[in-house]
């Protein structure tokens, strides 16, 4: 289970993320990949409050570096990986 750090509180609650990416820009593109089995590409802004924003086609979740917490795993089945 990851933990993401978010102000002074720590979540680790588990959903059914399908993916999890750790990514160093606050503003991504997600185009679900895999060619034909992906969907029109979208762009999304991660919050700097929250640390991570989820994709609203394929529910994969984009996880600012700065939010996870080093030495915490990350794993897909966490809602707030690396964030407290």
């Amino acid at each position: 289970m990851g933990t993401i750090s978010q102000g002074n509180e720590r979540r680790s609650e588990f959903s059914d993320a399908p993916e999890v990416e750790i990514v160093e820009r606050w503003r991504v593109a997600c185009d679900g990949g895999e060619a034909a089995l992906g969907h029109p590409r979208v762009w999304l802004q991660i919050p700097e409050v929250t640390g991570w924003v989820e994709c609203g086609y394929c529910d994969k979740r984009y996880i600012h570096a700065s939010a996870v917490i080093p030495g915490e795993p990350v794993e897909p089945g966490d809602p707030h990986p690396g964030v407290p």
